[in-house]
Order: C-alpha cells, then sequence, then structure tokens
C-alpha cells in the first residue's frame, strides 16, 4: 500500500513535532527533576513521534507488524497521560492505574483480533476509532475531576486538546459508518485530519505542561520565602515568637490596643536556675526543656497573643485585650504547669514571672521597664512565683 503524497507529508510533519515536542518537554524535565509524572508526559510525546513516522515505512515493511506497533502506541497516549497527572496529583493509586491499562489493553485486544480474523478495513478502522474515544472520554473524565487551584489552567489545556482528538475521531467514526459495506475505504481523506488534529492537541498539552512547570517554580519559590520568614520569625528552640519578631509586632500590638482602648499586658518570664539544667544534663536537655515549656505558653495563651522568647530562658507574653486580674490568672495557670514539667533527675521546674499592665501613654520600652521591675521582684521574693507591677510604680520618663 503506497501513501498519497498529501498523508505522507502530514505524518511527516506530525511525527517531527512530536519529537521536536518530545525533546522539548525533555529539557525541562532534566532542568526540574522534582517534578513528578512529568517523564511520562516525555514518553508520551515519544510514542505518538514514533507511532507517526513508523506509518510511513509501512510500504518497506510488514503492514500488520507496523499497524500493530502503531495501534498499541497510539492507544498507550491517554493511559499514559493519565498516569502522569495522577502522579503529579499524588492520586496514582495503583488500582485505578491497572484499571486504566487494562481498557486500553482490551481495546487493543479486540483491534488485533479483529485483524487476526482477516475483518475488512472498515472494520478494524471502526473498533479503533471507537476504542479510541472510550480513552479519550476516560481520561477527559479524569481531568473533570481535578479540582486543584494550582492546576486549573493546565486542566483548561488538557481538555481542550482532549476535545480536539475526540472531534476528530468523531469525524472519522462518520466517515467509517459511511463507508460501512463500500468495497474500498478512503484512508487518505482521514490520516491528514488525525494527525494534525492530534499535533495541535499535542502543542496544548506542551503549553499545559509549561504552565505546570513555571507553576511548580513559583510555588517553589513561595515556600522557601515562606519557610525563610518561618524561620526569622519563629524561635527554632521554642516555637514561639523570634527576639527579632517579637520586638517588630509588640509596639504595633501595642498600638492597635490603645487605638481600640482595650487593655494590654505585659509578662516577662525567666526559667529558674535553666543555666544548671544545661551545665548537670547538657544542651539536649536544655534544648527539650525550651520546647515544652514553649508547649507549655501556647496552652495558655489565646489567638491574637503574642508570645516569644527574648532569649536564653527569658520569655515574655503580651495577652491583648486582658485586664490585670485576667493577666495574673493566666500567669499563675503557666507557673502551674511549668512546675509540672520534670527534668532528666525527675527534679521539677519552676518560673518566675513579672507582670505589667499596660496603660497610655506607656511605650512598649517604659513596658518592659516595668514587667522586668515586677520580674526582679519575683526572684527577690524567692523566685517560683508571680509578681506584677502597675504603671504607676514606674517612672514614665
Amino acid at each position: 500500500m503506497r501513501w498519497v503524497p498529501d498523508v505522507g507529508t502530514a505524518l511527516l510533519f506530525g511525527g517531527l513535532s512530536h519529537a521536536m515536542m518530545a525533546a522539548l518537554l525533555a529539557v525541562f524535565w532534566w532542568r526540574s527533576r522534582s517534578d513528578k509524572g512529568f517523564g511520562w508526559w516525555v514518553a508520551n510525546e515519544l510514542q505518538l513521534a514514533l507511532a507517526t513516522l513508523l506509518l510511513l515505512l509501512v510500504a518497506w515493511l510488514p503492514a500488520g507488524l507496523i499497524l500493530c506497533v502503531s495501534n498499541a502506541l497510539l492507544l498507550a497516549s491517554a493511559p499514559a497521560m493519565e498516569t502522569g497527572l495522577r502522579i503529579a496529583l499524588g492520586r496514582a493509586h495503583r488500582s485505578a492505574l491497572v484499571w486504566r491499562w487494562l481498557v486500553a489493553a482490551l481495546v487493543f485486544g479486540l483491534w488485533l483480533a479483529s485483524w487476526l480474523m482477516e475483518a475488512g478495513y472498515t472494520s478494524r478502522a471502526l473498533i479503533f476509532s471507537l476504542g479510541l474515544l472510550v480513552q479519550i472520554g476516560l481520561f477527559g473524565g479524569f481531568l473533570l475531576s481535578v479540582r486543584a487551584p494550582v492546576w486549573r489552567l493546565p486542566v483548561r489545556l488538557l481538555l481542550a486538546s482532549v476535545l480536539i482528538v475526540a472531534l476528530a475521531d468523531g469525524v472519522r467514526i462518520v466517515q467509517l459508518l459511511n463507508e460501512w459495506g463500500s468495497a474500498k475505504a478512503n484512508l487518505a481523506s482521514a490520516l491528514p485530519l488525525l494527525t494534525l488534529s492530534g499535533l495541535f492537541a499535542a502543542f496544548l498539552r506542551l503549553c499545559a505542561m509549561l504552565v505546570l512547570v513555571h507553576g511548580r517554580v513559583e510555588q517553589g519559590l513561595r515556600q522557601a520565602q515562606a519557610e525563610l520568614e518561618r524561620r526569622a520569625n519563629v524561635d527554632a528552640q521554642s516555637g514561639l515568637a523570634s527576639r527579632a519578631h517579637f520586638d517588630i509586632a509588640a509596639p504595633q500590638l501595642l498600638a492597635n490596643a490603645a487605638r481600640q482602648g482595650l487593655p494590654l499586658s505585659l509578662l516577662l518570664c525567666d526559667l529558674d536556675h535553666f543555666k544548671q539544667v544545661n551545665d548537670r544534663f547538657g544542651h539536649q536537655a536544655g534544648d527539650a526543656v525550651l520546647r515544652e515549656f514553649g508547649a507549655a505558653l501556647r496552652q495558655v495563651v489565646r489567638e491574637g497573643d503574642l508570645p516569644g522568647r527574648l532569649g536564653g530562658d527569658e520569655f515574655a507574653v503580651l495577652l491583648y485585650d486582658c485586664d490585670l486580674l485576667r493577666a495574673e490568672q493566666v500567669a499563675e495557670r503557666l507557673r502551674q504547669i511549668t512546675t509540672g514539667l520534670q527534668l532528666p533527675d525527675a527534679s521539677r521546674l519552676s518560673l518566675s514571672i513579672g507582670l505589667c499592665l499596660i496603660t497610655p501613654p506607656m511605650s512598649f520600652a517604659q513596658a518592659s521597664r516595668c514587667a522586668d521591675q515586677a520580674l526582679y521582684a519575683a526572684k527577690a521574693a524567692g523566685r517560683n512565683c508571680v509578681q506584677r507591677s502597675m504603671a504607676s510604680e514606674v517612672s514614665l520618663s
């Protein structure tokens, strides 16, 4: 069987174009190895290129072998794309993938049986086209089930590519039904349409993949930036606000409370004899104590409060919309929880707390001096207690 020039040109152009798209995708895949599933999309374009170019050799090689290999590669296209997409989405359930590939194998088996039974060309082509339409429909159905916002544009592009191939395949099915029973099928009129529509669909797939890679890169950059901000704002040992973040956020919280006329209380806390914990049990034990105390502190604060570690064994808490009585209750509860924390030798921790009610026109620096004086009084009283200091007791100069 000899191809007419239009068919040969379409096949050659389509095969080379698929190969170029595969090469382009492979370059992006190589540069972003973390993109799971990308290898399946590269393989899909390669198998489409091979399937298309093989048809050019049907005049020189056994037609049955060429058609078997080419049709198998074409029918594997949709499952390969879906497999890559499922892996990328983290939805690569084994049962779903096995079922998907079994459907492709069943369609190919039906076509192969029609070939072995020497069915007419129209019958074989109709079986292949209907099977391909089923494959396309299954892939399209999976695309419609994807709801992740980051995938919205890539999925729309993939759906457009699926629709184009489905329309071309539908036209082919109608043509085959019209040719049913005719002595000679008009093969030349179908292949250019199928090849060029498949090529345009591949271009949309390529765009979808590039948009996805770009989105992944942006997402990675955002995550890296968020991690840098988290490390700068969060103390690694206690999990509370870092000293730098606390110094920035505390005056802002103070200004918000002043504008709204809400009370604000400041606690300064010291873990009693914390240096001895490091000296006796090592810094790993000291870090464990800081983690446990940080967890205890997060238990007693509310959303909107600001707990932070100022350094070493010194901690601070800004209690938003909290009067002196409520602040004393919070401080006492924190002290009691801390005394329940055990050291490696089964001894107990203790906590000294200085408390200050912040009243206008106090600045944060003045409030810190107020709470620090109260903390000093708590240590002078024998530690493991809560002492309070009023703004009137502190010079506001």
